[in-house]
């Protein structure tokens, strides 16, 4: 069928912001990651798909809270995702958040460093497996965390240009590298970070004129797509 514009959810006065989105696996509901205010909790809102009509929202009140950024599902648990944040103030270590999506609950949360500096959660993917959550941090810090405590284990630095990292994707299972956009760089660069053992590979560079913003892993794991803007 021809694609075409079919309706549009409004939401309420003060959430903005919507830096992050993702759909339970069961295709029940979308969740929508906000920022409300820079001093204001950060804001999960959960839309029912069947009618696109608002179901119900998280406030996330624990410390430093604020400014959704980044999403990921569990790839064992239907029912747990993990949003990261920027921290307020800025320059204090970024948060990864575990929530229950339904009944909507906040179950967790893990700091990342703050010796290295590893602030502002820009992105973050699992491996398939279900044993690490790679979570992305302002400065080219990619920090793995093991799951499903969302322990902090170690973390690899990407080369001096090679950030911000703004899209992570990952192999299929049984995953052995996972890839990172550099958004900013002209051209655009992609890094791959072997899994195991945990080391940063390599790099891409793309042709002159094209940076990395967005990407995108097949499901076959055969390509990967990366937009330019």
């Amino acid at each position: 069928s021809d694609q075409t514009r079919v309706a549009v959810l409004s939401l309420l006065v003060g959430e903005f912001y919507a830096n992050t989105m993702f759909i339970d696996r069961n295709g029940k509901f979308l969740f929508v990651g906000l920022g409300p205010t820079y001093n204001g909790p950060g804001r999960v809102v959960r839309v029912h798909l069947s009618n696109f009509t608002r179901s119900t929202y998280l406030d996330l009140t624990g410390a430093y809270e604020h400014n959704l950024f980044a999403s990921a599902l569990d790839p064992l648990d239907d029912n747990v995702a993990y949003v990261g944040m920027a921290p307020d103030p800025y320059y204090s270590p970024g948060i990864v958040v575990k929530i229950r999506l339904d009944p909507l609950s906040r179950l967790t949360a893990r700091s990342l460093l703050s010796n290295p500096w590893q602030d502002t959660v820009y992105v973050m993917v699992a491996d398939p497996a279900g044993n690490y959550l790679y979570v992305v941090s302002y400065g080219g810090y990619i920090c793995r965390l093991l799951l499903p405590a969302l322990a902090y284990v170690d973390y690899v630095l990407t080369e001096i240009d090679e950030y911000p990292l703004t899209s992570a994707i990952i192999d299929p299972a049984p995953a052995r590298y996972a890839y990172f956009g550099v958004g900013v760089a002209t051209p655009g660069l992609v890094v791959r970070v072997e899994l195991n053992p945990f080391r940063r590979v390599d790099r891409l560079q793309f042709s002159a004129g094209d940076n990395s913003n967005a990407g995108v892993m097949h499901p076959n794991g055969a390509y990967a797509y990366f937009s330019s803007y």
